[in-house]
């Protein structure tokens, strides 16, 4: 029988025990044979205090690496001199605070063994949490200069949720689990994303998003006001694009032309519609407002005006389209007095927005003293291939008898020349001025009725701004300004 001397005891021959606290013992072994004969053997135990471990760790994540701290909390005599670390998946450490990464979510058996110099051991251990780490990735709307780029979590967070969801655009906080990315650059842009699950773990992505350019859309409708069943002509102005979709706005069917033309089937108001996709897949939009109207035509001559140079006149009028549409063809008639009638034709449209054009005559007519024209006329016909609305505006004439002119002045070498037309026989008296006002030569010069030309002034005229006051026999006084290079 075996005493402990803690009371305990243990009738095994082989008996094994162990003390639960440190201090001498006095045990005993007491033999007895099958005689009844007895004997009792006593000795002195010296039972030395045990290591008392324990160990520390934060929240663990997956594929993180986390931190085992070791303890003891006994008033130890003896130095811990080994330590053995199980962490639960078949990975070991002698370290003291050694650093264990865990490759899979789950629970683990983690156990630490302690030695110390007596050759002492004592164990603890700890069930630990090791939680999934989550996989960041996010997706994103039609990467284009013209419009918003959406930024959206498509994270995996496994069995946990989430806590925290963070963009960055190229550097910058960009916001939470849907960003909005209001003005994108074209070119390359950084994004990245950062997520915490609500177990505190976390993971980042970054990707590089190439911001495509939209297209560019415009386009021009020529006549800008149209008729029943006139074509009217789409030009397409833009820039980027490989294919088209027109929307005419009448209930017809589109076209992919990049030009097309199309004729409407009644009066009214018509949004037109043209969108545009770049070879990137960008898309993007115009919009018009196309009128369809009873046509009224109506060209004014509104103002006659001729030039004189080397006795020739040249002969311009002035055109109004008080029309609902652009004219875009039409006929002129200059009459001058004693030659037959010159019929011209519109070497431009007459818009609405800008109705006024001044129509230069190409033919010009050769002056003398024996041919003086006294009148010249101009009258518009054939508008847009039709009949004008308002005759009484479509005809106007002008006298040329009494109308002095002043034609060109200019210096030859060293000498001043004019070219002067008169319908009559006269003396002028001709002084000149200076930009300050000075007088630098006055000249007495007899004319002939038609074309002159006439010597002003046998002297040199430095570069500058000059004024011709030209005095009349009947008291009129014209004034020419002149410039000598």
């Amino acid at each position: 029988m075996w005493n402990f001397g803690d009371t305990n005891t243990s009738a095994d021959s082989l008996a094994t025990h162990i003390y639960t606290a440190p201090g001498q013992y006095s045990t005993s072994l007491l033999v007895t044979t099958k005689n009844n004969c007895k004997d009792t053997a006593y000795a002195q135990i010296n039972v030395l205090k045990s290591p008392e471990p324990y160990f520390t760790f934060p929240s663990i994540c997956q594929l993180e690496p986390v931190k085992f701290n070791s303890f003891d909390t006994s008033n130890h005599p003896f130095p811990i001199v080994s330590y053995l670390w199980s962490f639960g998946n078949n990975s070991t450490s002698p370290f003291p605070n050694p650093t264990m990464q865990y490759s899979l979510p789950g629970t683990y058996t983690v156990t630490l063994t302690t030695t110390d110099a007596q050759g002492c051991q004592a164990l603890a251990n700890d069930t630990v949490l090791v939680n999934a780490k989550p996989k960041a990735d996010f997706s994103y709307t039609q990467p284009c200069t013209n419009q918003p780029l959406l930024l959206y979590d498509a994270s995996n967070y496994f069995s946990d949720s989430n806590s925290s969801i963070l963009f960055y655009w190229n550097g910058a906080i960009a916001g939470g689990d849907s960003s909005n990315i209001a003005q994108p650059q074209q070119g390359y842009n950084s994004v990245a994303l950062t997520v915490t699950s609500n177990k505190g773990c976390a993971d980042s992505t970054v990707e590089n998003i190439f911001i495509n350019q939209a297209p560019q859309v415009n386009f021009s409708v020529f006549p800008t006001v149209g008729s029943v069943g006139q074509l009217v002509n789409f030009s397409n102005q833009t820039l980027g694009a490989t294919f088209y979709t027109w929307n005419f706005g009448d209930n017809t069917a589109n076209s992919n032309d990049e030009d097309p033309m199309h004729a409407y089937g009644a009066i009214g108001n018509y949004q037109i519609l043209l969108s545009a996709v770049s070879d990137s897949g960008c898309i993007d939009s115009a919009t018009a407002l196309f009128s369809v109207v009873d046509v009224y035509l109506d060209i004014a001559v509104r103002l006659l005006e001729f030039s004189i140079k080397d006795n020739a006149i040249k002969f311009s009028a002035l055109l109004k389209n008080n029309s609902n549409v652009e004219i875009l063809n039409y006929k002129l008639k200059l009459d001058v007095e004693g030659l037959p009638s010159i019929i011209a034709d519109n070497k431009e449209p007459l818009a609405l927005v800008n109705p006024f054009y001044k129509f230069q005559f190409q033919n010009q007519v050769v002056i003398n003293g024996n041919f003086l024209p006294e009148y010249y006329c101009v009258e518009v016909f054939s508008v847009n291939g039709g009949k004008d609305e308002e005759p009484a505006n479509d005809k106007l004439c002008t006298s040329l008898t009494g109308i002095f002119n002043v034609g060109l002045v200019y210096q030859d070498n060293t000498n001043v020349y004019a070219d002067i037309y008169s319908l009559a026989n006269e003396e002028l008296l001709i002084t000149a001025y200076d930009n300050t006002g000075r007088m630098v030569f006055e000249t007495s010069k007899q004319v002939l009725r038609g074309y002159n030309k006439i010597m002003l002034h046998n002297g040199y005229l430095s570069s500058t701004y000059y004024t011709l006051k030209i005095s009349r026999e009947d008291g009129e006084l014209l004034y020419k300004r002149f410039f000598i290079r």
